[in-house]
């Protein structure tokens, strides 16, 4: 394990250097925060003592610049200080130290420091490792049905069209292509549905808000019956809404409402209804979903996570499991909120605050 150490007192350094060298660790010094920062991107240590007082570059602001480099974004950091302020610890903690150690300390104190970060930091790699694993597990899974079932139609039909187009009557070639749209709009809104959750994933997302109001009604319109249409259910839906208008983009209402939209067409029966609504909520924007389909709980809410689908007994061979995770992450990004209100018959009412 590397550790750096960025501190401006020669005397304290050297002897924190020989602490670590005798415990086994491998050791980079810094005596100003500039250089500290040069080496922590060049280095890449694996834990880093920060010493606050330092001419230039104090140790806080080493620390913000830290938390931007993603290099060392999430590198433990163990501040030294002899201030005992609670403010000092409190701004460091702010820009996301991991720990302080005030002066003087023992030799125990600090090896027991960096000891229990290290070991934080092992044990979150191996949660973050063994979390991408099962979800890679779960892609390999459910992406593969989810394109071939598509794809399976398109070279399907491909085939018989091109091996002999003239054994089709016109309405069988009507039929035809209605059936090879239907998959490669499937086929799309899954490639659609993978590069945006990614997206979020990643960060790369822009949903800051619009610097005017618009009027979104016309827009949720079209979305809600444009879902209704995919499952062929149009007389199912029930749709009602007010004259408001929102400063969210309006991708990102839209997303929200397919994805929510979809999963209650898809967990409901033709023929049952589904409502949605939506109008003002104090500030906020509420959008309001009620079908009549099994049923979706907090607790089922709270354990939502990429590729994993719910209500396995109900049309299991369907969707990609990825709905509610890019649900759950556009409302993260904007600060919305989710609420599941269960009924006393069959179905749920799903509640969102934008």
């Amino acid at each position: 394990m590397k550790i750096l150490t960025i501190e401006d007192d020669v005397v304290l350094r050297d002897g924190i250097n020989e602490i670590l060298v005798r415990a086994g660790y491998e050791t980079v010094q810094a005596s100003m925060g500039s250089e500290g920062l040069k080496m922590a991107l060049e280095k890449r240590p694996d834990l880093i003592l920060l010493d606050i007082m330092m001419p230039g570059m104090n140790g806080f602001d080493v620390l913000k610049h830290l938390r931007e480099h993603q290099q060392t974004a999430t590198t433990p950091v163990i501040m030294v200080t002899a201030l005992g302020s609670r403010n000092n610890y409190r701004d460091g903690m702010d820009l996301g130290a991991d720990d302080f150690i005030v002066k003087p300390f023992t030799r125990n104190e600090l090896l027991q420091a960096i000891e229990s970060r290290l070991s934080r930091k092992n044990l979150f790699n191996e949660l973050k490792e063994t979390a991408v694993r099962e979800t890679n597990m779960r892609i390999l899974r459910t992406i593969p049905h989810e394109l071939r079932t598509p794809l399976n139609g398109l070279m399907g039909y491909g085939q018989l069209l091109s091996s002999d187009p003239d054994c089709f009557s016109r309405d069988e070639l009507v039929s035809a292509g209605k059936d090879i749209y239907a998959s490669a709009l499937r086929l799309n809104r899954l490639v659609e549905r993978y590069l945006l959750f990614i997206q979020l994933e990643l960060k790369l997302g822009n949903w800051e808000r619009v610097s005017q109001p618009f009027p979104v009604y016309a827009s949720l319109k079209q979305k809600a019956f444009e879902v209704a249409d995919r499952y062929d259910r149009l007389k199912d839906l029930s749709f009602s809404g007010n004259a408001v208008t929102s400063r969210l983009p309006l991708m990102l209402l839209q997303q929200l409402c397919d994805e929510l939209l979809d999963n209650a067409f898809k967990f409901s029966k033709v023929g049952d209804q589904v409502a949605f609504s939506f109008d003002l909520d104090g500030e906020r924007l509420r959008i309001e979903i009620e079908d009549q389909g099994p049923g979706f709980t907090k607790e089922q809410y709270s354990k939502v996570s990429p590729f994993v689908k719910f209500n396995l007994n109900f049309r299991s061979n369907e969707g990609s499991g990825l709905g509610l995770s890019i649900v759950q992450r556009l409302l993260t990004d904007i600060d919305g909120r989710l609420q599941i209100i269960p009924k006393t018959t069959q179905g749920t009412i799903i509640r969102v605050l934008l």
